[in-house]
């Protein structure tokens, strides 16, 4: 430890010693007992750190006498291990140096971008560094490797895209540039390969712009011009255009374009512009291009022979450089037979182009370019100057459409579209009225539709398709010249005549008959299809040309239900018909000779017999009979006026006596029912309507003739019944109801002409509330109330004063969950019970003034009691908390000064004796916990001193006064100071400076508190081995043992109970 420490001021203990160097010379300065405060001492410039053996273990350096450190060196047995440095002095280290067991640096690591991470590794031989890396683009991986030898660089190799392959290699003489590859395609090929001279600047470029391996371009410089270019362009091995510079400025241009080995193209230019050019193609000293250039550079003429027969046939003028026309003499006649024009902004390409096709020494045929591509050509074909043909192009250079006066008179009748090159549309106007007459198309060069607009007013009203052999097969028509077609024919290719006819009657383009012939065009068969659905639904049979019988789909279900025969002129005489489609006839009709239906039998059951017969007069119904048992017999008749019902009767119980009848209105509606309910031949049961709808009824239900029940409707809905049993005039059940649904009931059981039961009822007839007279006083004292049909409250009225005095509350399942009554009959609950499963578990009284709670208990499922809460005082504030455990008062809590919060909280034992207090701080948390024995003396305290919510001071007491307390200065639940207490003084302190449990610091006391001696252990083996009185060290003949390990008591920890108040 050194010199004596005053631990009163809880200083910090040094494991090393330190030298500190500072400006005025050397000091060895051990750890103060007091401390220093800031700004007494200046900085240090060199710091030394030692170890037990006082050997160097660290130095520590200020270069820039900042106060902060920027180089620290780690030693082992004295010798440099490591180093740390904070080269560019921003207070955080960026380099890092490692050495080998000599003490020579090895290696270095640095961050030379000071984001924190390391992006550069050198590694270091006595000669210099061998190796450095690189992470150039900070991803944490090196990209850059460069290697010396005897501290020069010799290669450095890159990764360009962060791949892992090297991309570059540059290899170096004499630390400059010698060669440089380069993989610029990243395919794993060395493309690019640069040459320098001795002064390091560039001398030679070599490219593989191909990758095939070969370097077809190489690029030469002096003094770091450019000044020529060789190009292979074939990748035949040899050089066959040559580029001469001066400056930046081409001066002369070579070139072997047939790779022959002779360079037969020759350029020059003068200030980057070409003078003169001259091509040589066959290499026999003539020069098939001959070009004269302007005396600015530009290009004025060609002359060019370009087939090699001595004759210069195309001439190519230009103007600005650019060229302007072409002309081209093929014949030798003096005179061009084909003219092109070019323009600045169509480049190479020409614009236009005039031709002589007839050899007539006249320009014909002209030719329109767009970016280089035929778009239009002009035909004069009978030499009038006036063109004949139109012709437009697509973007492939294919004839798209064209435009022809075939007769020469100016107009051009004949308009054709095609695509890709074949003709597949041709619309001519013979009439020259405008809209075309006739319209063909084609496909892959044949005819195979035409188009008539035979008057020619915009609108196709023939369509007629072709086989291969140009024969017609079809034709679609539109008769009534609405835009749609109507009429579809198939033809016979050979007599053209019509075998089929398809005809859209309704208009709405599709076709719904279909007429069938033979070979000479009489007919077969014709189908109709009469509610345009799409399915055939009538068809009518022939017989020597006349028809003979038919069928029909009379509900649109897809079979042919119906059937029938026809007379000579196509009228119906019979016809059966299935209308439940059960494949069975189900429905007869009888015709007369006018065509009208004179009776009707329908089978509505399926067994065959018809058993509805209605008879019917110029086609009005008359009269109906229906047997609706399928006995054989008819027990119902439904007469008709002007073909309407107008009466029905029937028999309900088959003994040939009518016993319900329904009348009817003029427009089918009921008017009255009536009921012989018990076929008595009286009525039992009348019910009347309004417009159709239910509007009164009246019942006898017991048959002793006389109408008990009433019933009234609105709008078809029935809205009250009310019943009178003892016919007294007074109705002894009354219900309303609502949108048809029960919506009231009320009821007078006892007879006294007052309504004793009154229940309402939700939209699906659930009961919401019923209201009773439980007391017979004509007053309804309890209310029943629900949800979803279940009782979940009732409130009654158990003294009948008016007032409710007792509330219930109910489960969704119907269970007891809450009981207030009011037991002084003042109008407001002073007591409630709260239920679970049936059994009360809490109870709540209020005051006398109603205001606030006085009392509320918690009670086990058996109804012993298990907590309480009391207001002792009448202030609306709980004072009181007592926990009971099997019936006996375990802990409680109390408010002495009346701010509504707990200042104590006492634990008791079975005999009621306090065993423990807890007592609050003044900001309401548990302070201190008190222990007594079984007669009430306090034994011990455990106090959370620092307000932390640990306890970390024990005091403990004899009788009245202190005798030892513990404090866990750290934190970690162990004692690391005890303090020993004779009379109420203090007389030594044990400090555990090691945080081991055991104390390696005595301090004994004088009567004042001041310290007269104190005892280390050092070495932690359990034994006195320093001594200090008086301040001064001692040595000591023996070496006493350090006091036993402490045992801490336990304090356990604060009752929840604060957790909630």
């Amino acid at each position: 430890m050194g010199r004596f420490l005053d631990f009163r001021r809880r200083p910090r203990f040094w494991a090393l010693t330190v030298l500190v160097i500072v400006s005025s010379g050397l000091s060895l300065i051990a750890p103060q007992a007091k401390e220093i405060a800031e700004g007494e001492m200046s900085c240090p410039r060199v710091e030394l750190l030692f170890d037990q053996q006082e050997r160097v273990s660290e130095k520590r350096t200020d270069t820039q006498a900042d106060c902060q450190f920027d180089q620290i060196v780690h030693y082992r047995e004295e010798v440099p291990h490591r180093a740390e440095q904070d080269r560019d002095h921003d207070g955080n280290m960026d380099a890092w140096i490692q050495y080998d067991p000599s003490g020579r640096p090895i290696g270095e690591s640095l961050d030379e971008s000071g984001d924190g991470q390391i992006d550069h590794w050198i590694i270091l031989t006595p000669d210099g560094p061998s190796e450095r890396q690189a992470d150039t683009d900070l991803d944490g991986r090196p990209d850059q490797y460069t290697f010396y030898e005897a501290g020069k660089a010799i290669r450095r190799k890159e990764d360009l895209n962060g791949d892992g392959e090297i991309d570059r290699t540059m290899f170096f003489a004499d630390d400059k540039p010698g060669r440089l590859e380069e993989d610029r395609r990243r395919d794993g090929a060395v493309d690019l390969r640069v040459f320098f001279d001795a002064a390091g600047s560039v001398a030679r470029e070599e490219r593989d712009e191909d990758a095939d391996g070969l370097f077809e371009i190489v690029i030469f410089f002096q003094s770091g011009q450019r000044v020529r270019i060789e190009q292979d362009t074939s990748g035949n091995g040899q050089i066959d255009v040559v580029t001469h510079y001066s400056g930046e400025n081409v001066i002369r241009r070579e070139a072997d374009t047939n790779h022959d080995g002779h360079f037969e193209s020759r350029t020059v230019f003068q200030g980057g512009i070409e003078k003169s050019r001259a091509i040589d193609a066959d290499g026999d000293g003539f020069d098939e291009i001959q070009a004269t250039l302007l005396a600015n550079g530009d290009l004025e003429r060609e002359q060019i022979d370009a087939d090699g027969d001595g004759h210069r046939e195309l001439t190519r003028h230009y103007q600005e450089g650019r060229r302007q026309r072409e002309e081209r003499d093929q014949n030798r006649d003096g005179r061009p037979e084909v003219v092109s024009f070019f323009t600045k902004e169509a480049g190479s390409s020409p614009v236009r182009q005039e031709s002589d096709t007839t050899q007539d020494g006249q320009l014909d045929t002209t030719l329109f370019f767009e970016a280089g591509r035929r778009v239009k050509q002009s035909e004069d074909r009978n030499a009038d100057q006036r063109p004949d043909a139109f012709f437009l192009f697509d973007q492939n250079g294919q004839i798209e459409s064209e435009s022809r006066d075939a007769d020469f008179d100016g107009r051009f009748e004949i308009q054709s579209v095609y695509r890709q090159g074949q003709l597949i549309e041709r619309a001519i106007d013979r009439t020259g009225r405008g809209p075309p007459n006739r319209t063909e198309f084609y496909a892959e060069g044949l005819l195979v539709r035409v188009e008539l607009d035979p008057d020619q007013n915009g609108v196709i009203e023939i369509w007629s398709r072709y086989d291969p052999d140009g024969r017609a097969i079809a034709r679609e028509e539109d008769t009534d010249q609405d835009g749609q077609v109507d009429r579809w024919l198939q033809l016979d290719p050979v007599t053209g005549v019509a075998l089929r006819i398809q005809s859209d009657t309704s208009g709405d383009g599709r076709p719904d008959t279909l007429r069938i012939s033979d070979a000479e065009g009489a007919p077969l068969r014709v189908e109709e299809d009469r509610d345009t659905d799409g399915k055939i639904d009538y068809v009518v049979f022939f017989e020597a040309g006349l028809p003979s019988r038919y069928t029909q789909d009379t509900d649109q279900n897809g079979t042919m239900e119906t059937e029938g025969s026809l007379d000579s002129d196509g009228r119906m005489k019979v016809a059966t018909r299935d209308t439940n489609g059960d494949g069975k006839p189900d429905l007869r009709t009888t015709y007369a000779a006018q065509g009208w239906p004179v009776k009707e039998e329908r089978d509505t059951r399926g067994d065959g017999a018809y058993d509805v017969v209605t008879l019917l007069e110029t086609g009005e119904r008359q009269e109906q009979r229906i047997d609706t048992t399928g006995d054989g017999e008819f027990d119902t008749l439904l007469e008709f006026e002007s073909d309407q019902p107008a009466r029905q009767s029937r028999d309900t119980t088959g003994d040939h006596q009518f016993d319900q009848w329904v009348f009817y209105d003029g427009q089918q509606r009921p008017l009255r029912e009536e009921f012989d309910a018990n076929h008595d031949q009286k009525i039992d049961l009348i019910r009347t309507y309004d417009q159709g709808q239910p509007a009164h009824e009246k019942l006898d239900a017991d048959f002793d003739g006389q109408f008990e029940q009433t019933s009234e409707f609105e709008a078809g809905v029935l809205i009250l019944t009310e019943t009178d049993r003892n016919a007294d005039g007074q109705a002894e059940i009354r219900i309303e109801y609502r949108k048809g649904r029960r919506a009231r009931q009320q009821e007078d059981r006892d007879g006294d002409g007052q309504f004793d039961l009154v229940s309402t009822f939700g939209d699906h007839e659930k009961p919401i509330q019923i209201e009773e007279d439980t007391l017979g006083d004509g007053n309804l004292d309890t209310a029943r109330f629900y949800e979803d049909g279940v009782h979940v409250r009732t409130e009654q009225d158990r003294n009948g004063d008016g007032r409710v005095d007792l509330f219930l509350r109910n489960d969704p399942r119907g269970r007891l969950l809450q009981r207030s009554e009011d037991r002084d009959g003042d109008g407001t609950p002073d007591l409630t019970l709260y239920f679970e499963d049936g059994v009360p578990r809490r109870v709540e009284e209020r005051n006398a003034n109603r205001d606030c709670l006085e009392l509320r208990s918690w009670l086990d499922p058996q109804g012993r009691l298990l907590a309480e809460e009391k207001d002792s005082t009448g202030d609306c504030r709980f004072d009181t908390w007592n926990y009971y455990r099997a019936e006996k008062l375990h802990r409680q809590g109390r408010d002495t000064s009346g701010d509504g919060r707990p200042e104590v909280l006492l634990t008791f034992d079975d005999s009621g004796q306090v065993l423990i207090q807890e007592w609050a701080g003044a900001n309401g948390r548990p302070q201190r916990r008190v222990f007594l024995d079984p007669k009430g003396t306090e034994l011990r305290q455990c106090i959370d001193s620092q307000s932390t919510g640990r306890l970390d001071l024990v005091v403990f007491r004899k009788g009245s006064e202190i005798s030892e307390t513990q404090l866990d200065t750290r934190g970690d639940g162990r004692t690391d100071q005890r303090e020993i207490y004779q009379s109420g003084r203090r007389i030594r302190v044990d400090l555990d400076t090691t945080g081991d449990g055991v104390p390696d610091v005595i301090q004994t006391l004088d009567p004042d508190g001041s310290i007269l001696r104190q005892d280390e252990d050092s070495d932690g083996d359990g034994l006195i081995d320093r001594r200090f009185e008086n301040n001064l060290p001692i040595s000591l003949e023996d070496s006493p043992p350090v006091p036993r390990r402490w045992t801490r008591p336990e304090c356990g920890r604060f009752d929840v109970f604060w957790k909630n108040h």
